[in-house]
């Protein structure tokens, strides 16, 4: 390593590491990856040099909520010398990265991210060749997905019956960006592609439909042009609120398109059995019509 590494002690180090991975992490996400045991350390000691010469930044962002901890410009800077370039951009100078509205879904996004880098590592036979977030500042999106034509896909209405109204034609949305995707490969060369969208959303119609425009996706292998593999995505459907989920599940089987994609869906509620997501990541996945499924297997 270099003169510059030596700077930093290995806590510290890996604090700088895992926050340009994952993009801002909190002191709890941080023991989750085990970074450090004990909390007060990383916090007074750790998280204070970092804060105190300007590497990190680290802000309250709800009376209710912890504080969240990201790289500044020049802590960006200073890995990516030492370990090359990065596929993120360098960190915005804004300070608060998101506002406590958002505060929870941008939790649970890292909570996933962390759960499938966990994931791989424990199987031991996987590579992770994609591990991308929507919530990075970028004229593209990094996990943008841009269709080659309008939607012919139906919306329904509140009584699940198909209106006229197709996404991508008078609305012109002809791209979607998922929460985050996934990408991993096997010995083989045989990959699997996981699109995240992570719901907190209270209206039944408004995630269905946002999930319909997936259809559009597998149909016009959006994956395949965008990242060169001839692999459909499953796509991780994962709910704050469980009646909204039940409700969603309803509206798409009640889809006339949606037989031939229910496969590629996969739903959980966020908490599961009172563990959370990153406690418990391969299980409480099931398909629309119930069935349990385990799109993670361990070997």
């Amino acid at each position: 390593m270099t003169t510059l590494f030596s700077l930093f002690s290995p806590q510290q180090w890996k604090v700088l590491q895992a926050l340009d991975r994952y993009r801002f992490l909190t002191v709890d996400q941080m023991l989750y990856l085990g970074i450090a045991q004990n909390p007060k350390s990383l916090r007074d000691k750790t998280l204070f040099a970092l804060r105190h010469h300007k590497y990190i930044c680290s802000e309250k962002i709800g009376a209710f909520l912890p504080d969240i901890h990201h790289l500044t410009p020049l802590g960006w800077r200073v890995l990516t010398e030492v370990e090359g370039p990065s596929l993120l951009p360098p960190p915005s100078a804004k300070k608060q990265p998101f506002s406590a509205l958002f505060a929870g879904h941008r939790f649970a996004q890292v909570d996933f991210h962390m759960a499938m880098v966990k994931w791989v590592e424990q199987r031991g036979d996987l590579d992770l060749i994609i591990e991308r977030q929507d919530f990075v500042r970028h004229p593209h999106p990094l996990t943008e997905l841009k269709l080659t034509a309008p939607s012919q896909h139906s919306s329904l209405d509140s009584n699940c019956k198909t209106t006229a109204k197709l996404w991508g034609s008078a609305k012109g949305k002809t791209t979607l960006i998922p929460d985050g995707t996934f990408g991993v490969t096997n010995a083989d060369g045989q990959a699997a592609v996981f699109v995240v969208e992570i719901h907190r959303c209270t209206q039944a119609r408004s995630v269905a439909d946002q999930l319909i425009r997936y259809f559009d996706v597998i149909s016009q292998e959006a994956v395949r042009h965008k990242y060169d593999l001839f692999v459909h995505p499953i796509i991780c459907s994962v709910h704050f609120n469980p009646a909204v989920l039940r409700s969603v599940k309803q509206r798409l089987l009640a889809h006339p398109a949606f037989a031939q994609y229910r496969q590629n869906f996969v739903f959980r509620e966020l908490t599961h059995g009172g563990k959370a997501l990153r406690d418990d990541f391969i299980n409480g996945w099931h398909f629309a019509d119930d069935t349990k499924t385990n799109p993670f297997p361990q070997s």
